[in-house]
């Protein structure tokens, strides 16, 4: 690059035989050499120091021999670290020059050893001693506080300083390394075969560089990825969303649906018990240890201990633990964090982080861990303009292309031999599973139909050499029941092909044949996935086959056979067209995304044609096939057809993305999404249509902490013009007439499917806030069943319902999976129904 800049000092397009005039002036020579040995210089420097750095390694362990796994070691003054493997293993690269190594780890007394690198390796195992603490010289009569709580005060006062204002920016590499493993396992669940071998089943590896700015913004760039026995994965390890911050009030709200109140929170003496243990000088500075224990068994708090430093009040250290059930499916989970000085002023950042968990639920039973190694810190580096932009954390192509030897250069900490053998046994694995023939043995095994996947799980016939696989549902949704046409099949059979770059192409034909009115019915759907930076998808469908007159699901087919064979209540209201429809999608931009479609229809009315049903109800027949409606005295309509144009825009404020090599990510906004949808009947090519349909809404879920979180969707829509068109085009809302819990958020839990629908205006709104146990877990005898609380409000305003509110009250995780509501429903302030909705909750 610079040899380029300087032949085209005189003309960018400088030709080699121009570039020889250089040479006739003694001055313009000497400015080539000098240029040629820059350029020497950037091109062999770092391979030079490279060549000349060693590794320092050796085992850390306690004083009985045995091993400290994920011990911290750094070299003082410098951000130069890394932490012992699972077997108390650790190396350490460093350039020529002496070094004080500080190797420590929570409960023992730190050790510093000094090492002169001179170009050659050095072993050096180091002996821990545990801490020798020291009482402090407080009496503590029997009724004063213990002095933990003054240091947690003190703790408390300084928790903002440290989150805010020491430290502006930084700049660092992340190293993390993921281990599951699976110590038993069902062979099959539901009837469906499980597939997974015990013993390692994830491990990963990944470096990144972080960036950090105030206030919170984080930019991570993945430079080097591994997944055991897939090398052309990228490893989903985040460095940005990693470290618990014991300094934010909450923490953990990844692990656990309410998140975790800090030990040193602005509120953490409601929540916590502390009580000194004791402390300990680390090089002049006296370290306290504190005994942290929640003041109830289920509240949201951590226990275990936290090292803080006298004077400075900063955090030194932790070691915490979460207790069974903290965490649902989880038996254990166990926090151990490191923070050192960085640099000559004192500052002080996290060196590394140990999250490790034990598991057990379904018959399957485990462990696992991640570790996370922080170093080359750099404290206020300069970040170029729009360093920090929406996308949070970007893959590098070759990510997971780099070799062992680049692995062993950078890899802070050693593989143990466990997961070496893991490595070399999947990675030659990979190349035998990735013959032909190897993948067809294996299909031919996973290929074998079980009755599980029959009845309800639904069945998958793959050829992973050739990407292609077919699948059909199981005959739990195969068979239907409705009074339009009786005893229903409704087969769909898939097949897909996927490509390179995480494209695919799928085509889904589907026969429906009704008994009770003896009428075929056939479509055809296809869909082309491509551009998967910008999620953009192609799909066509057309045929002639039936259809909910909602346009969407109302009610599932198989609640409303359940309801028509035993109460003698048939809620489904269908109607026929043969149509042919092309939609489309794509990320427009940066938190904008477009859906798109067009159809041409023909609709045709369709009648019931059985009344049978496995009990008769006194006084209660079947209704017909055409609707109840408030806003038209007939809703019923003739054959007919329809061109239709939708198109919904969503947009997303700052909304941020995760860019991998071969697709982008979605992560979560802050912010609300807004959304915009307009539909167009349009009057040309024989269609019998003529209207415009607009709405506009938002909505967003938002996390609150301990209170829980909420949900919350405000939608208003307006017909801009209706000249000509039927019920079926009518805004249709989402009801409710069973027994059975609508988990679509957006619609209603008492409201008849149809009774309200709109050619005119409306206002639309639901609330859900689910309490995640802030409430029952503060009842001694309720906290033990782990049930948690959840409020709603669905409320919906249109020239015939007028003032339509529901309110409801429920209980989730009963049994860990259900959830039990009770609705009241509300017009013009009279209560008009109420009812119990039973669905999932977990």
């Amino acid at each position: 690059m610079i040899l380029n800049i300087l032949l085209q000092k005189r003309h960018p397009s400088c030709h080699v035989s121009a570039c020889f005039g250089l040479f006739t002036h003694k001055k313009a020579l000497l400015s080539f050499i000098k240029s040629l040995a820059v350029l020497a210089c950037v091109l062999f420097l770092p391979a030079m120091l490279l060549a000349q750095s060693a590794t320092v390694r050796g085992r850390v362990s306690d004083a009985s021999g045995a091993p400290l796994p994920f011990a911290s070691l750094y070299a003082e003054g410098t951000s130069i670290g890394t932490t012992t493997n699972e077997e108390g293993d650790y190396s350490l690269r460093l350039a020529p020059g002496t070094y004080q190594l500080v190797f420590q780890f929570v409960g023992f007394k730190k050790q510093v050893q000094s090492i002169t690198m001179a170009g050659e390796d050095i072993l050096l195992d180091v002996t821990l001693s545990a801490e020798a603490l020291l009482l402090k010289d407080i009496l503590v009569e029997a009724s004063d506080q213990d002095p933990a709580y003054a240091i947690i005060r003190q703790a408390q006062n300084k928790r903002r300083y440290y989150l805010e204002e020491e430290v502006k920016a930084y700049q660092c590499q992340v190293y993390v390394k993921g281990l599951q493993r699976l110590n038993k396992k069902p062979n099959r669940l539901m009837g469906v075969r499980i597939d997974l071998d015990t013993g390692i089943v994830y491990l990963s590896e990944s470096l990144s560089e972080l960036s950090y700015q105030q206030p919170g913004q984080f930019k991570e760039r993945m430079i080097a990825s591994k997944v055991s026995g897939n090398n052309r994965a990228f490893s989903f390890n985040q460095a940005s969303e990693a470290w618990l911050n014991l300094y934010e009030n909450i923490s953990a709200e990844e692990i656990t649906e309410r998140g975790l109140v800090s030990p040193i929170a602005a509120n953490a003496l409601a929540y916590y018990r502390y009580r000194l243990e004791g402390a300990f000088y680390d090089k002049g500075q006296l370290i306290n240890k504190i005994r942290v224990i929640p003041r109830r068994k289920q509240a949201p708090a951590y226990h275990g201990f936290l090292y803080i430093t006298e004077g400075t009040w900063r955090i030194h250290s932790s070691d915490l633990h979460l207790k069974k059930g903290a965490v649902e499916f989880v038996d254990s989970v166990a926090i151990q964090q490191v923070y050192s000085p960085v640099g000559p002023d004192g500052i002080w950042l996290p060196l590394s982080q140990k999250v490790s968990f034990d598991f057990e639920g379904f018959g399957f039973k485990g462990t696992g861990y991640f570790v996370f190694v922080y170093s080359k810190y750099a404290v206020e580096p300069a970040f170029p303009a729009k360093h920090f932009d929406r996308t949070v954390i970007t893959v590098e192509k070759e990510a997971n292309k780099k070799d062992s030897v680049f692995w062993e250069t950078v890899r802070p900490m050693p593989l143990t031999l466990e997961e070496k053998l893991d490595y070399r046994e999947k990675d030659s694995l990979e190349l035998i599973r990735e013959s032909p023939a190897y993948r067809d043995s294996v299909d031919a095994e996973r290929n074998r139909i079980s009755i599980g996947e029959i009845l309800w799980a639904g069945y998958t016939y793959e050829k992973s050499a050739r990407k292609k696989s077919f699948s059909f549902q199981p005959l739990f949704s195969t068979f239907q029941w409705n009074t339009v046409e009786g005893l229903v099949t409704d087969f769909t059979l898939n097949y897909r092909k996927r490509y390179e770059d995480r494209q695919s192409f799928s085509i889904s034909p589907t026969l429906r044949y009704g008994f009770a009115n003896e009428r075929l019915q056939a479509k055809l759907a296809a869909s082309y996935r491509f551009a998967p930076l910008k999620n953009a998808q192609i799909s066509v469908e057309g045929g002639q086959y039936v259809e909910q007159i909602s346009r969407t699901t109302s009610i599932s087919p198989f609640v409303n056979a359940v309801y028509t064979l035993l109460r003698e209540q048939n809620y489904l209201k269908l109607y026929e067209k043969a149509f042919a429809e092309l939609r489309y999608q794509q990320l427009l931009f940066p938190g904008v995304r477009l859906y798109a479609e067009l159809e041409y229809a023909q609709r045709r009315p369709m009648q019931n044609n059985s009344d049978y049903r496995f009990r008769d109800v006194p006084e209660r027949d079947f209704t017909s096939n055409v609707p109840q409606s408030r806003e038209t005295i007939d809703p019923s309509f003739a054959r007919h057809e329809a061109l239709l144009l939708g198109v919904v825009m969503l947009f997303d404020i700052k909304q941020k993305y995760a860019l991998y090599p071969d697709q982008r990510f979605v992560i979560e906004s802050k912010y609300p999404t807004f959304r915009l949808n307009y539909r167009r009947g349009i009057p040309i090519l024989g269609s019998d249509v003529n209207y415009d349909f607009l709405t506009l809404g938002l909505f967003d879920e938002v996390y609150l902490g301990l209170v829980g979180e909420m949900s919350y969707n405000v939608e208003f829509g307006r017909f801009l013009s209706n000249r000509q068109m039927t019920f079926v085009d009518y805004r249709h809302f989402l009801g409710n007439q069973t027994i059975f819990y609508r988990e679509a958020f957006g619609g209603f839990q008492l409201l008849d499917y149809y009774l309200y629908s709109t050619n005119q205006q409306y206002v639309l709104a639901n609330f859900e806030h689910h309490f995640n146990g802030f409430l029952l877990n503060a009842i001694p005898l309720l906290k033990k069943l782990k049930w948690q609380t959840v409020v709603s409000a669905n409320y919906l305003y249109t020239e015939a319902s007028r003032y339509y509110l529901e309110l409801g009250l429920g209980i989730e995780h009963i049994f860990k999976i259900l959830r039990v509501d009770f609705i009241t429903a509300l017009q013009s302030n009279e209560k008009v129904n109420t009812g119990f909705r039973v669905g999932f909750g977990f």
